[in-house]
């Protein structure tokens, strides 16, 4: 019970860190010509919201990127939603978040931000189905040129790139139109 109630305070605090520096740092513009160069490594975050199967986003960066890095980062209670095919290919590194990596006042611990500084992300994507402030957060703290995640109001000062897949559908479709956006 004491677990849920703070990280539900977490989130809200968090939610509020990022609406400011949000306001302070939008995403940079990114030019359809420039969008898809030089992506040598890419951050995918796994948060709360993240439901279906993600396969086929994971599928398509290692087809698209063959040489990049691939770090995905699963906060705190997000399930392992991926098929063991992809969790044991050697293109990916999957690393949980510890709870501590975070702090109550939405401040990234030396740990995080040594895995953030240290994987040189040029693509950071965020699997959330839902507004999930941690995992926007942890995107937008990543350093990342390219921010992408799934459209919603909350989030539009976050991502340079929203996708939208159309209203109802299961998140399974979601995860086929985000690995379509990726070429």
């Amino acid at each position: 019970m004491f677990e849920s109630w703070k990280s539900s305070l977490q989130r809200k605090i968090i939610t509020i860190r990022l609406k400011q520096l949000s306001k302070n740092t939008p995403p940079p513009e990114i030019t359809a010509d420039t969008l898809w160069h030089n992506i040598d490594s890419v951050l995918v975050i796994m948060g709360m919201h993240t439901a279906g199967c993600p396969d086929p986003v994971f599928n398509r960066l290692i087809e698209r990127f063959p040489e990049a890095t691939i770090l995905a980062l699963r906060l705190p209670g997000a399930p392992i939603t991926v098929t063991d095919a992809v969790f044991n290919d050697p293109h990916l590194k999957f690393s949980p978040l510890e709870h501590e990596d975070v702090s109550m006042l939405g401040t990234i611990g030396t740990h995080l931000r040594e895995r953030l500084t240290g994987c040189h992300a040029t693509l950071a994507i965020d699997l959330s189905l839902t507004f999930d402030p941690l995992s926007a957060y942890i995107c937008q703290q990543s350093g990342a040129r390219i921010k992408i995640g799934f459209a919603r109001p909350e989030q539009e000062l976050v991502f340079n790139y929203q996708i939208a897949p159309g209203a109802g559908g299961v998140p399974d479709d979601w995860y086929s139109a985000m690995a379509r956006y990726i070429g």
